[in-house]
């Protein structure tokens, strides 16, 4: 009788799992994927969109406030992002990938990269990588390892909202590290307007690091050590 009901039983199993299909996990998300990825935050919001292809040279700047240091003159840089040693810049120039060497402030070329438009950071747990925002063939991300220079593309849901927000988020200018929050803010007089880079330590009040009166600042990125602050500087704006 026992093995009657076992056969019945298996039987039984077997027609469920056939009429059942197996269930497919569900694909990891990007912010699953970019866990650990420094300045973005662990629920980032959705950003409004700013220009990625505005460019100029590249300023650092204390966290603290006070003196800035030029590091480019030939203008058309852009989205610095620290080495993870906080020795070099890596940022877009014109339709290039380039490293800044911060001793000498010496320029390489590394590879093109025209349909490029944010260096979102160094790819988390993996110092010889990049994490790029790619422009062509629909936004998306892509991992670039600097020393093959080849780019993979990292798979995401575009219709999936927490995906649409991290690509979204990390194709702006505003980062999140912690308790360090740069933005970018709007400014204006009667005649003039511009942007400036602000920074907000825990719950301290902000700071306004460029204070550009007439001349914007954008695409910050905070170093290793929370020590300085990389921005590139565009020029005058003169239209409110």
């Amino acid at each position: 009788m026992i093995r009657g009901f076992r056969r019945t039983s298996t039987a039984g199993a077997m027609a469920f799992a056939l009429w059942y299909p197996a269930q497919t996990p569900p694909a990891q998300g990007l912010l699953s994927k970019l866990a650990g990825l420094f300045g973005l935050p662990s629920s980032p919001s959705q950003m409004r969109g700013e220009d990625p292809r505005v460019g100029g040279d590249i300023w650092l700047v204390p966290v603290s406030s006070g003196a800035k240091t030029r590091v480019t003159t030939d203008g058309e840089y852009r989205s610095p992002v620290f080495a993870a040693d906080g020795q070099a810049l890596f940022a877009l120039h014109g339709a290039a990938l380039v490293r800044i060497d911060l001793a000498n402030h010496g320029v390489r070329d590394i590879a093109p990269a025209p349909d490029v438009s944010r260096i979102a950071g160094i790819a988390p747990g993996e110092p010889s990588g990049l994490i790029l925002v790619v422009e062509a063939g629909g936004r998306h991300l892509e991992t670039f390892d600097l020393g093959s220079t080849r780019r993979t593309r990292l798979a995401h849901d575009p219709n999936n909202r927490a995906d649409a927000t991290v690509v979204a988020y990390l194709a702006g200018d505003a980062r999140d590290y912690g308790n360090i929050r740069l933005t970018v803010d709007d400014q204006h007089t009667s005649f003039r307007a511009w942007k400036d880079v602000v920074v907000q330590v825990g719950e301290q009040p902000r700071v306004n690091l460029t204070n550009g009166n007439g001349v914007s600042s954008r695409q910050p990125a905070l170093s290793p050590d929370k020590k300085l602050v990389a921005y590139v500087n565009v020029g005058r704006v003169l239209d409110p």
